[in-house]
């Protein structure tokens, strides 16, 4: 009789492949939602200065948490289509939009 080397259990081998993952995707959502935490800390700050009534400011969080929702769908169908077809430019204009958002929020603020 004679002892053969057994590879590691399967269930082992899956732990060890998504703990990985799952931390990946656990970083990668809390980075995604944490630019809409701020919004309702300031509230106040919008209420005094902007004379805001809370109907208004619960308009102003629909509007912004309805558009989150909209473009991280956008985004995701477009990677989606870009992983399953060969179209090159979905990758450059991908790499470009952040580019166009950095560019936005350092511009001069308007005077009024």
């Amino acid at each position: 009789m004679t002892l053969q080397a057994t590879s590691p259990a399967p269930i082992q081998t899956a732990a060890r492949v998504a703990l990985p993952i799952l931390t990946a995707l656990s970083v990668s959502h809390c980075l995604d939602d944490l630019p809409q935490s701020p919004l309702p800390a300031i509230y106040s700050n919008h209420e005094q200065n902007l004379s805001l009534s809370f109907a208004e400011i619960g308009l102003v969080t629909l509007v912004f948490l309805v558009t989150a929702s909209l473009l991280r769908s956008a985004i995701c169908m477009g990677g989606s289509f870009a992983v399953h077809t060969s179209l090159d430019f979905v990758y450059r204009v991908c790499s470009i939009l952040p580019a166009i958002g950095v560019l936005m929020a350092l511009m001069p603020k308007s005077e009024k």
